[in-house]
């Protein structure tokens, strides 16, 4: 695997874990992580609810950035995948 390819399979990784943990988080409430929720920015981060179908979002969110990446932004500078 191409240092640029395992580069970009590292950054899915990452993108999948970091939404995927943020999602799992909604189910923790400590009276401390609430009051964080409390402040609008951190709520809109840590949200509020936990739901299973936002895991199809986060999946098929990634997955429209892999294409676009591997489309539109590869192509306008010359590349092909």
């Amino acid at each position: 695997m191409s240092r640029s390819r395992r580069s970009f399979a590292v950054a899915v990784a990452m993108t999948v874990g970091i939404t995927f943990s943020i999602e799992f988080l909604k189910l923790y409430h400590a009276p401390w992580i609430d009051s964080l929720r409390a402040n609008r920015i951190a709520g809109m981060i840590l949200g509020h609810a936990f739901f299973w179908h936002d895991f199809l979002s986060y999946i098929l969110g990634t997955a429209l950035g892999v294409f676009l990446d591997r489309t539109v932004i590869l192509r306008k500078n010359g590349h092909s995948s």
